[in-house]
């Protein structure tokens, strides 16, 4: 008689540890992610450069970019992901971050924002744009109660 062959056994994963078959698709999910949070500040940046009231969605985008980057760090803490993840969530969320603060100022500031806006398209000169500078910063103080 021969002896029986032995199963074949899967190897017992430790817990905690990423199984290796599912480790591509874990790095897609997060590509995926990542390629959605690229999105998030490239309509941030051309949301910033539209006029006033499409301005805010910068903020709007600024925030998505900010709650996704700390989704994908979540993620990456708890799939052990490559260290380019981490860097590029926290870049993300420091530059999704920024485009929603000076969102939010725009919209705190909206009186001067939107006068420093005509402003800017009738200037024509440097002395013109310096000009429209200077009344900005004076609406934005006055506009601050205590200030005056």
């Amino acid at each position: 008689m021969s002896a029986p062959s032995p199963e074949p056994t899967t190897p017992q994963l430790k817990p905690g540890k990423p199984d290796p078959a599912e480790q591509p698709e874990r790095l897609r999910r997060h590509a995926r992610l990542m390629g959605w949070l690229v999105l998030a500040i490239i309509v941030a940046y051309g949301a910033f450069q539209l006029p006033l009231p499409w301005k805010l969605l910068s903020l709007a985008a600024g925030v998505a970019g900010v709650a996704g980057g700390i989704v994908l760090i979540v993620r990456c803490v708890k799939d052990k992901t490559p260290a380019l993840f981490w860097i590029s969530a926290v870049l993300v969320i420091i530059c999704c971050g920024m485009f929603a603060l000076l969102g939010a100022m725009q919209a705190m500031f909206w009186e001067a924002s939107v006068t420093f806006d005509q402003c800017r398209v009738t200037a024509v000169t440097e002395r013109g744009m310096a000009r429209c500078f200077s009344e900005y910063q004076e609406n934005m103080l006055s506009s601050v109660p205590g200030s005056n």
